[in-house]
């Protein structure tokens, strides 16, 4: 939060500076009403880092709780599941993605009927895709005792536990593209401290269903819960701020170019998921769910740190947008590489301080038994400084909306994860998982560079 406070300081004259001078400047929207990017992008930044400190305050005090009730086991299995519900994306059109981009980079550039009728379409769109979706979540049901690795008394409460996860998954589609308009139209600030206010009861609400005994399916319920009263209020907070918010009368054609549209995100963001989700359930198949509740602790840490310096992305998000959208590409390129510096900065400090008192931090916090080693937080750290910096170029080749070679690139990418962690992971357990997802994060972060 210092590096983007200082980011707006103008008086910075060398690299804060630049910032302001190519990338956050003073717009009028289509309403005649000036735009302040440098002042929305510190408030969505500010808003993002509240929603990410609450969620990791909660699971800082949440996590001690589930392992001393479920066991240590049970959460590496709660893990596994939280994960593996992310596969259903292997049925989602994404509409949300294309359009918070649409509406980012044409805001000010076409009329608000056109954004409300591809709001429309998106809208009923995902209505259109509900039936893949159960059909994929009842196949996750069905598999999930496998994957998590347990025995066969538990396979009833494992496929309970999935299928309230799934239909959390499935309302929340519905519900994201309320938000995609608050991100898209740049004002995700508005509903600053909502979310935080959510998790917060949620974390209560959870630790409560978990010493009344209900265990994983109490919790996968109050997920489902979370999911809904947030959607619920994330509409309020659109209906109330944005002008054009409403539906319109569509055309069968239109829907047809939404899904065009939103295809190319469908299998963009299913293979991006893979690649930033198999870690757990590599671990979980083909070392134990023992493991991947080690695994899960030791990286805490890195995962709080790293999750701060990615709110960055989606703040400035808008504004990249906007700068393609008007093809200033000389600038869109120095911001770019402004923000990577800042990026590396940040992590290079919290990574260092998080590889001298990761051990300290989850003896006191849990236990000694939990901790996975020097070496392996080393490179947890490395890991996660890699995927934030790839989240910078991949962001900028989405709202580019031509993904096809990124889509080459992750496919390729996923493939070496699964074949390095089948050799090494048996042999080395977290740090062969840890080696063949660096390798492979590697591989993307020179792809993307060169398809900028």
């Amino acid at each position: 939060m210092i590096g983007i406070k200082n980011i707006i300081n103008e008086n910075h004259y060398d690299f804060h500076f630049s910032i302001n001078k190519y990338f956050i400047v003073l717009n009028k929207s289509q309403n005649g009403t000036k735009e302040n990017l440098t002042q929305r992008a510190y408030l969505n930044t500010l808003t993002g880092g509240i929603d990410f400190g609450a969620k990791q305050v909660v699971g800082f005090i949440l996590n001690p709780i589930v392992i001393s009730v479920l066991g240590l086991k049970f959460y590496g299995v709660w893990k596994i599941l939280s994960q593996l519900n992310n596969y259903m994306m292997s049925a989602d059109i994404n509409v949300a993605q294309p359009l918070k981009l649409f509406i980012a980079r044409h805001r000010t550039t076409t009329s608000e009927i056109n954004l409300q009728n591809f709001f429309s379409a998106s809208f009923f769109t995902t209505l259109l895709f509900l039936p893949l979706y159960l059909i994929v979540g009842l196949f996750l049901v069905w598999v999930s005792p496998y994957i998590a690795g347990i025995e066969n008394e538990f396979f009833l409460i494992v496929r309970t536990t999935m299928a309230f996860l799934v239909f959390a998954f499935i309302a929340k589609q519905l519900f994201s593209l309320f938000e995609a308009v608050l991100r898209g139209m740049n004002i995700a600030y508005k509903r600053m401290g909502v979310r935080a206010l959510i998790t917060i009861m949620g974390g209560l609400s959870t630790a409560k269903i978990l010493y009344e005994g209900y265990g994983l399916p109490g919790m996968a319920v109050i997920q489902l819960v979370i999911v809904i009263f947030t959607g619920i209020t994330m509409w309020m907070i659109v209906y109330k701020n944005v002008d054009w918010f409403k539906f319109s009368r569509i055309e069968l054609q239109d829907i047809k170019k939404t899904i065009n549209l939103s295809g190319k995100f469908m299998l963009e963001r299913l293979v991006r998921v893979l690649n930033k989700s198999s870690d757990l359930v590599l671990l979980g198949i083909l070392a134990g769910p023992t493991y991947v509740g080690i695994y899960s602790i030791s990286r805490f840490l890195m995962n709080a740190a790293i999750g701060s310096i990615n709110k960055i992305i989606p703040a400035v998000t808008p504004g990249f947008g906007r700068l393609i959208g008007e093809k200033k590409y000389e600038k869109l390129l120095i911001a770019r590489s402004k923000v990577i510096s800042l990026v590396w900065f940040s992590g290079s400090i919290l990574g260092s301080l998080i590889c001298l008192w990761n051990e300290s931090f989850i003896i006191t916090w849990i236990g000694s038994k939990y901790f996975a080693g020097y070496f392996e937080t080393f490179l947890i750290v490395i890991l996660g400084i890699q995927v934030t910096l790839q989240e910078i170029d991949g962001s900028l080749i989405n709202i580019s909306l031509d993904v096809r070679e990124k889509i080459k690139i992750g496919i390729i990418c996923l493939l070496l994860t699964i074949a390095l962690s089948l050799i090494l992971i048996p042999l080395f357990d977290i740090l062969g998982l840890l080696v063949g997802l660096i390798v492979s994060k590697i591989i993307i972060g020179i792809k993307y560079s060169q398809i900028l």
